[in-house]
């Protein structure tokens, strides 16, 4: 609210200086001083160029992008309680097995993290059923302790535990000696707990047992993408130049004791990155495409969990050639990085230089079917905004079936036809609640000790004074989706920019060059506010650009105003004496 009041503030500002300079040009033009209506229109005219002009040079500026951010928003907020928003592509359905407080509390007893065994269960339950993509968006990365490793533990460990609730990879590599050899590059000791054993043999067997026929030749599966931890890089690590700039943006992956089982099941299980973007009010509205990591003094580059997830279904579901993309990606965007982890060379390759990418990765296509997807590698403005349409409302669900709860989301096509685009059920879930069939299954926690909910546009008002938060799960869900219908938001061509600003200003400044009615003023606004509306949420506002046509009309409207009150008071500096008294007030 602050920020609109001052954005506010600095309009009425410029168009009082506005007035004050055009008054002083007047004098000297007969054409002006003959035609007050004309005068008028072009005064109008120019203060709508000028304040485009300044949110053009200004537009990157943070707290114009968190208004631009609070416009999309709002429409994203009004499509969501639609739920009718259209679509051009063919739509993606989506079902998130939710382990919600009731599975976490009452089933699984409240353990320090999803026991392994059950998350197996999940994943095979998807697979089994038909689903064309399976993300596990839980914690992976810290081994489960034995009976007998937890027996070592001394009493200040086990309080230790209690207290953080797991062991660091260092702690437990000293206590139980379940890992050995360098933290970097670590090895596992061959016992491991029974749950983990179970994920681990499924995992590792995955592609042999489910992705060849029995004479070894590959055939059709569920691509299982597993979410990878990270930590970040110490700041010792970095170059004392770019280390305040790097310490949230570069990356050090967290290893497990499924790197192994995953290397043996590639490309048909792989990890990929969970990490979004938070806006300064702590709110996830943008995603990163990939993740850089150092990996000691080994760059590498981690693809997020959407793009994994869209590289795979527009390209035919074929892995061999999304591993393909992905390599070229990274050959394209990312050159010169085997000195980029090395001590006191440091440069982060999140936000990239133009002259450090290739400009031929902007035009080349990143799927082999019809979709028309590009990848830029810009990180700016509107670039990487996530366009939410399915809102998170399964806490207040009410929707039972054989006692399990679950929730449903539809949106509509170009053909006004209902499709269901979203299933939420509590990990109870059996096939004869939900269909998995050729559907992307997001597995994730919304319990409240998981620590994975989050502010997101579209968060649900479950009571007038606490919004809800969003499970991480959804954020994937919507950001999968976003990606595959929009693909990375592009800004409205420049040229097309002004051509509607300046046709706005043009038809504004000409109507109220000839109203002589406050009250038609209002009506016009009236007008004007009913018809763009619709206008703006389906496409200004999700293109981010909304203020660029919006505020030099407030600011030409303001004009307005200003000129009809300064004839009524028949003094033509009225504004600028009011507010030379307000600054000789505050200097008092």
């Amino acid at each position: 609210m602050q920020q609109w009041f001052i954005l506010g503030s600095f309009i009425v500002l410029v168009v009082v200086i506005w007035h004050h300079v055009w008054h002083r040009l007047v004098p000297h033009y007969k054409f002006l001083l003959d035609n007050p209506r004309g005068a008028k229109f072009i005064s109008a005219l120019l203060i709508g160029i000028i304040i485009h002009l300044v949110l053009e040079l200004f537009h990157d500026a943070h707290w114009l992008t968190d208004m631009e951010d609070a416009g999309m928003d709002f429409a994203m907020q009004i499509q969501a309680k639609k739920g009718v928003v259209q679509s051009k592509e063919k739509m993606l359905s989506f079902v998130l097995l939710d382990i919600d407080n009731e599975i976490h509390q009452q089933i699984l007893k409240e353990p320090l993290f999803t026991p392994r065994d059950y998350t197996r269960n999940l994943i095979k339950f998807a697979t089994d059923n038909g689903a064309k993509v399976v993300v596990v968006d839980l914690d992976l990365s810290r081994p489960t302790l034995t009976k007998e490793q937890l027996e070592k533990l001394t009493k200040e460990q086990l309080e230790k535990v209690k207290v953080s609730e797991v062991l660091t990879r260092e702690q437990l590599a000293k206590v139980s000696g379940v890992l050995t050899g360098d933290p970097r590059k670590l090895t596992l000791h061959p016992t491991l707990h029974p749950d983990d054993e179970e994920l681990y043999k499924y995992l590792n067997e995955y592609k042999r047992e489910t992705c060849q026929t029995p004479e070894g030749k590959e055939k059709k599966c569920p691509l299982i993408i597993l979410a990878r931890d990270f930590k970040p890089i110490s700041d010792s690590f970095q170059s004392t130049k770019d280390a305040e700039k790097n310490k949230e943006r570069i990356q050090e992956p967290r290893f497990g004791f499924l790197e192994s089982a995953v290397k043996n099941s590639a490309p048909y299980v792989q990890w990929a990155s969970p990490l979004f973007r938070r806006s300064s009010d702590g709110v996830l509205r943008r995603w990163g495409l990939w993740v850089p990591t150092c990996k000691g003094t080994q760059f590498d580059i981690i693809p997020s969990i959407q793009l994994l997830t869209v590289a795979f279904l527009c390209n035919k579901e074929d892995v061999k050639v999304v591993e393909s993309k992905l390599k070229n990606l990274e050959s394209k965007f990312f050159k010169d990085t085997q000195q980029r982890c090395e001590f006191n060379n440091f440069i982060s390759p999140l936000v990239l230089d133009k002259d450090e990418t290739d400009k031929n990765a902007k035009e080349e296509p990143f799927c082999n079917d019809d979709k028309n997807l590009r990848l830029t590698g810009e990180s700016k403005g509107i670039y990487g905004r996530i366009l939410y349409r399915m809102p998170w409302k399964f806490p207040d669900s009410t929707t039972y079936k054989d006692g399990i709860r679950y929730d449903e989301y539809s949106r509509n096509d170009e053909d006004n036809k209902e499709h269901l685009v979203l299933t939420v059920a509590n990990s109870k879930a059996n096939p004869s609640i939900i269909k998995l069939k050729d559907k992307i299954v997001v597995i994730g926690g919304s319990y409240q000790d998981g620590g994975d909910m989050h502010e997101t546009p579209l968060n649900y008002r479950v009571d007038k004074e606490k919004p809800s938060e969003m499970p991480g799960g959804l954020v994937l869900i919507n950001a999968i989706n976003s990606l595959w219908e929009k693909g990375e938001i592009n800004p409205i061509s420049p040229w097309i920019t002004w051509t509607i600003t300046i046709g706005s200003i043009l038809a504004v400044s000409s109507l109220l060059a000839v109203l002589k009615s406050f009250l038609w003023l209002l009506a016009l606004l009236l007008t004007g506010f009913v018809i763009m509306v619709p206008f703006a949420t389906t496409w200004l506002f999700d293109k981010g650009q909304w203020l660029s046509f919006s505020l030099p009309l407030f600011g030409v409207e303001v004009h307005y105003i200003i000129a009809l009150y300064e004839a009524r008071e028949g003094n033509a500096n009225v504004f600028e004496d009011i507010l030379l008294r307000l600054y000789r007030d505050h200097k008092l």
